[in-house]
This record gives C-alpha cells, structure tokens and sequence, in this order.
C-alpha cells in the first residue's frame, strides 16, 4: 500500500478504534482496492487512518485468523494472495455449507421469499442490477432464511474470502457463465417453489460443482 494513497479513510470515532480499522481494512481487501500481496505497512496506516499502532496490530492479527492478510515474521503484513487450490476448497466448503442452508431455507422461506429470488433475475434481464450484485443477493436470501446464524456467520466470511472474489470477478466475466448460473439459479427456485429439500440441497450443490468445473479448467487453459 502506497503511503498516502488514499484508499482508506480517516476514523473520526474514538470507541472501538480496532473494530473501525478492522471494518475499514476488511472492506479495503474484500472489494479489491487493497490488493493481493500489497504490503500493509503500519506506520502508513497510522497515518492514513489517524490512529495508533495498537488498534491496528490488533486488527491485523484479526484479519490474518480471517486468512485475509498473512503476517510475515521480520517483513510485516501483506493482504492474502490466492491459489486455485484455494479457491476450490473454498468451493467446496460454500456447497456443502450453502447446501445446508438450502434444506434448512426451504420450509422457512414464503412464497413472497422465494418471488423475490426470481426477481434479482429479472432485474439483472432489465440491467437494473449487475450480475455480481443479483448473485449476491440471490444466495444471501437463502442463506438468511436458514435460521441458523452461526451457519450464516461461516458462509459470509466464505464469500468475503480473496478467493470467492477472484472467482466471481472471473466468472461474471463470462456471458456463458452468467446464463448457466441463471439457469442454475432458476432449478433452486423452482425446487424451493416445490418445497423440496432433497432438491434444493442437489440444485445448490450442482451449481457450485459447475463454478468448481470452472475454477479447473481455468489451471490448464
């Protein structure tokens, strides 16, 4: 991170200062605007942000537990960089977890619910919303109906990781992709609309392994 850059703002609040650095660092990371492999050097940030060193040690160490920044003995902090391998576990474990989430979503979730999935779909067809964003979406609202917020807690650090941005910005890329996750989307509302676990659970799992076969072709093209 360049000395100066800009990219973060000063914090203006003096409770909980290493929560405000955390937010603001973890959203620097998550968006891409601090990039993998920059350096995040603390006297920098001390003088970005306005604060001390401890709060920002602090949320460093946070962030690294996250996996979001690695923390090298004698060089410093450096945001994460990612590995295909990476990248497909954290596929696999957004399926199984997401999957999860799904059979538990399917009896809590009302018609209005499920009519507002169909929608981001829609909305994407008008151009009202991004892809990216209507994807966003879409599963947030399954995986908030499932009721278990401890589930949720695990699959939201899951799509925040480096990793699942730099699949989504790979993904969405593609028109072929989007359309195939439309159709992928539109077998979960239609196995949601049905009231059928089994099928919700299959449909999610089948749309990751699709990103999965993705994700590898990518290592050999």
């Amino acid at each position: 991170m360049q000395k100066g850059s800009g990219v973060l703002q000063k914090i203006h609040t003096i409770r909980d200062l290493k929560g405000e650095v955390y937010k603001i660092l973890r959203q620097g990371i998550t968006s891409g605007a601090l990039k993998p492999g920059a350096r995040l050097k603390e006297n920098d940030l001390v003088e970005e942000l306005a604060v001390s060193r401890t709060p920002i040690r602090e949320a460093l160490n946070q962030l690294s537990r996250e996996d979001l920044v690695e923390i090298i003995p004698r060089r410093g902090a450096f945001v994460k960089r990612w590995t295909q391998q990476e990248a497909l576990e954290v596929l696999f474990l957004r399926k199984t977890l997401e999957a999860l989430a799904g059979r538990l979503a399917t009896p809590r979730m009302s018609g209005a619910d499920i009519d507002a999935l169909e929608k981001l779909m829609a909305d994407y067809e008008k151009g009202v919303l991004l892809y990216v964003d209507a994807d966003k979406r879409f599963h947030e609202g399954i995986v908030d109906a499932c009721g278990m917020q401890r589930l949720k807690h695990l699959i939201r650090n899951l799509h925040d990781s480096l990793q699942m941005q730099k699949i989504l910005a790979l993904s969405f890329k593609s028109k072929k992709r989007i359309r195939e996750s439309m159709a992928e989307h539109q077998r979960i509302i239609s196995a949601l609309r049905d009231r059928d676990e089994n099928a919700v659970e299959e449909a999610i799992k089948k749309h990751f392994e699709s990103t999965r076969d993705m994700v590898e072709r990518m290592q050999t093209d």
